[in-house]
């Protein structure tokens, strides 16, 4: 009998041990803060340290985790609670080490967020699976200030950041699918028609590509600061930005790239002008000129 319970002792005592203290999974270094991702009895969650191991902050605690740093030194944890799939992201927590704030998103069946260049951070969340749409909406956090901003329920699939703070969001309703651009207080700027698809991409001005399909024909729109074009009209677009900000596309087999000047919109207007200045100038004299010597 003592024999069989020291068997049984020695063959749980490895689960004693790995369940009496938490182990770390995972480690990240920012800006003179260690994150820690830690896990016992299967439950993970992040603690935030000092470089002298001071604990100032923890997640809570949930099946699965996963964080990421902004630009700022804020780190923002992604939690799932139930079957970690996909579609089953329900929350973020964000901790900001420079201002001790902290913040939660509303919980929903699924969150995905993104940070921007400056530290905000957008988080699009879903209540309920598709095809149901309709109970979508997006949360935006600044850590530097401590607000926060939500749009109503609206169809939001994903958004996407700008280099220069503006977002870009997919969004589905019973019309089909359209392109919102909203600035870093959550407030509408543009929306494209509605479309049966519709995908973008920023360049890293900040300029956006749009392509939409309306029943097998392909449409590309540029917006390039509040100016709105189509740049072309087909079957099959593509389109791929450089890393200076110019554009290549494909429309009907040809091949069309496009520079943009390297200047701020005002000094190229303010260029503008005086070249008007100028040769009113030069047609005046010219005037005068023909005027004298008759």
């Amino acid at each position: 009998m003592r024999g069989l319970l020291l068997i049984v002792i020695i063959l749980t005592l490895p689960l004693t041990l790995v369940g009496a203290s938490p182990t770390v999974n995972f480690l990240s270094y920012h800006d003179g803060f260690i994150a820690a991702e830690v896990e016992e009895r299967g439950l993970r969650w992040v603690n935030v340290y000092t470089e002298d191991m001071h604990l100032v902050w923890s997640s809570a605690k949930a099946r699965f985790v996963e964080f990421n740093w902004s630009s700022s030194g804020a780190i923002a944890v992604r939690l799932c609670d139930g079957p970690c799939y996909n579609v089953n992201w329900q929350r973020v927590q964000v901790y900001d080490p420079a201002t001790g704030r902290s913040w939660n998103s509303s919980e929903a069946r699924f969150v995905r967020f993104q940070w921007s260049s400056n530290g905000k951070l957008a988080v699009v969340l879903w209540l309920t699976p598709c095809p149901d749409y309709s109970k979508h909406w997006m949360e935006l956090y600044d850590p530097s200030s401590g607000q926060s901003w939500r749009t109503e329920y609206r169809g939001f699939i994903y958004a996407q950041w700008s280099p220069s703070g503006e977002i870009a969001a997919v969004v589905r309703d019973e019309r089909g699918y359209h392109l919102e651009v909203l600035d870093d207080h959550l407030k509408l700027k543009w929306s494209s028609p509605p479309a049966r698809v519709v995908d973008f991409e920023w360049s890293k001005d900040g300029k956006l590509l749009v392509r939409l399909e309306f029943n097998g024909t392909k449409v590309l729109l540029l917006r390039n600061g509040d100016s709105v074009e189509e740049l072309a009209r087909g079957r099959e677009i593509h389109y791929a930005w450089s890393d200076d900000g110019n554009l290549v596309y494909s429309v009907g087999g040809k091949i069309r790239s496009v520079r943009f000047s390297r200047l701020p919109g005002w000094i190229v207007m303010l260029l503008a002008g005086a070249a008007l200045m100028i040769l009113a100038k030069v047609v005046r004299r010219s005037s005068e000129g023909a005027q004298e010597n008759k």
